[in-house]
């Protein structure tokens, strides 16, 4: 797996839900537009790893490989060296996984930890993005992530691929033996809902 590759002073997915106003225990808006105006400035804010997240950074690729297994996908590729750039939209992505879906029929399973966003049967075609997190934490009863851990981030980086996705899959692992999968496609509403939000925080990272 390949690390940060999206530039500190950009909008970027994975800090999407703060730039649309969520907050989460582990960062706010204005911590993140600070972080993003120091890094503008010539700041270097990135900070050396904890423990536990160079221990969930190596588990990656093994989190990417069991759910293209687990789910029936293909073409996997962990290897990914360019960020994504939304087409219209100052929004940058750095994408975990590709991989490939053929006419592929997703069934939720609860035993497998298969969740789809609708509940019910789902079909993949073509390219799809896999957001990968591992977590201490235990998982939510109905098998949604939480918003700010992969949920937001992955329907961002849907749009910045361009139209070259339809589908992304949230893989967390929980607890060090718990995968579960969401699977969900791309979402158009959410999309224009977001774009002036996009626009404003960026506006305030260069003025």
């Amino acid at each position: 797996m390949v690390g940060k590759i999206t530039p500190d002073d950009k909008c970027t997915c994975s800090n999407l839900f703060y730039i649309l106003g969520g907050e989460s225990k582990w960062s706010t808006p204005n911590k993140v537009l600070d972080m993003n105006i120091r890094a503008k400035n010539g700041e270097n804010v990135r900070y050396e790893q904890t423990a536990v997240q160079q221990v969930g950074d190596a588990l990656e690729g093994v989190v990417a490989q069991l759910a293209a297994k687990r789910l029936g996908l293909t073409n996997l590729d962990t290897e990914v060296t360019i960020p994504v750039k939304h087409e219209t939209l100052p929004l940058w992505g750095s994408v975990d996984a590709y991989a490939q879906a053929d006419n592929l029929t997703i069934e939720p399973n609860e035993e497998l930890g298969i969740y789809t966003e609708t509940g019910e049967p789902m079909i993949l075609q073509g390219k799809g993005v896999i957001e990968i997190k591992c977590t201490a934490d235990f998982p939510a009863d109905d098998g949604i992530p939480q918003a700010w851990r992969g949920l937001i981030q992955a329907k961002g980086q849907m749009s910045c691929c361009n139209g070259d996705v339809d589908w992304a899959v949230v893989a967390t692992l929980y607890r060090s033996t718990l995968l579960q999968l969401y699977v969900m496609r791309r979402d158009f509403p959410f999309e224009r809902e977001m774009a002036e939000k996009i626009v404003d925080f960026d506006r305030r990272i260069r003025e």
